[in-house]
């Protein structure tokens, strides 16, 4: 499971770097977020992570269009 997690959180990060403006709040924001659920130094646990990605549909699936996906039942390119 730890393997998913990591593939995914890189391609989060590649999507913010790449369709996210540069150097935004937006941007800066979604990569801390990120950046926590990456979780380098092993500190957080599963509720924890699962807490994070709470945070991240909150703060940004409107932002990026999350909640529309999800209503439509498709999946996120990323």
């Amino acid at each position: 499971m730890q393997g998913l997690l990591i593939l995914s959180t890189t391609h989060l990060r590649e999507y913010a770097l790449t369709y996210l403006p540069a150097r935004s709040r937006l941007q800066d924001g979604f990569l801390e977020d990120v950046e926590d659920l990456q979780d380098s130094k092993g500190n957080l646990g599963r509720e924890e992570k699962l807490r994070v990605v709470k945070r991240m549909w909150r703060n940004w699936g409107k932002i990026l269009g999350w909640d529309t996906i999800a209503a439509e039942g498709r999946r996120l390119a990323v």
